[in-house]
């Protein structure tokens, strides 16, 4: 259930103002109807248009993995990408929280995201970021050896910081794994 509604009025960028409520909802359909908002004729692209999604679903699927009780509040102006809610139930056995705020986010973003991340056991999480990332030494030694993630929980403050030609990244790191206080 939900609805979709494209603004355009004279001299102003495009509006798109979605709010989805469902069990399951896929990405790729996602885009399939934004795109039917989206008209050929005006450029034809999600950049062009501001946006303002309100999601909520039982099962959320995209880029071949699935999270379980998702609920965002999304807006993307003028190249700003603001995440005023992101909670995720369940993706691979971990709950996440992700909240902040991106500027210039299709060249040179900066800004800051909160994010938090809790599970009991955390080895489906690290399979699935060695699968979407690669293999990587920290996390196949994480792997095998899964006490030292047990009981995972940690919030990660993470500053985007635009230079002139790449940005960089700070990540604080605060929480606990496998019983042991981490700070980074």
């Amino acid at each position: 259930k939900g609805a979709f509604e494209r603004v355009a009025l004279s001299n102003r960028k495009p509006v798109l103002n979605t709010v989805l409520n469902g069990n399951n909802i896929d990405f790729e359909t996602l885009q399939a109807l934004f795109s039917l908002f989206i008209s050929d004729r005006e450029g034809g692209k999600f950049a062009d248009h501001d946006m303002d999604i309100k999601l909520t679903s039982d099962r959320f699927s995209a880029f071949g993995v699935t999270a379980q009780s998702v609920i965002s509040a999304l807006k993307f102006n003028d190249g700003r990408l603001v995440i005023e809610q992101l909670e995720i139930g369940d993706l691979a056995g971990a709950m996440i929280s992700v909240i902040g705020e991106l500027k210039d986010v299709l060249n040179l973003p900066s800004g800051e995201l909160e994010i938090s991340v809790s599970a009991a056991q955390s080895g489906k999480l690290l399979k699935l970021l060695q699968k979407t990332f690669g293999r990587n030494p920290v996390i196949d030694n994480l792997l095998d050896e899964p006490s030292l993630v047990e009981n995972l929980k940690f919030n990660a403050d993470i500053k985007a910081l635009a230079g002139d030609e790449v940005s960089s990244f700070e990540i604080r790191l605060a929480g606990e794994a496998g019983d042991t206080a981490v700070q980074l």
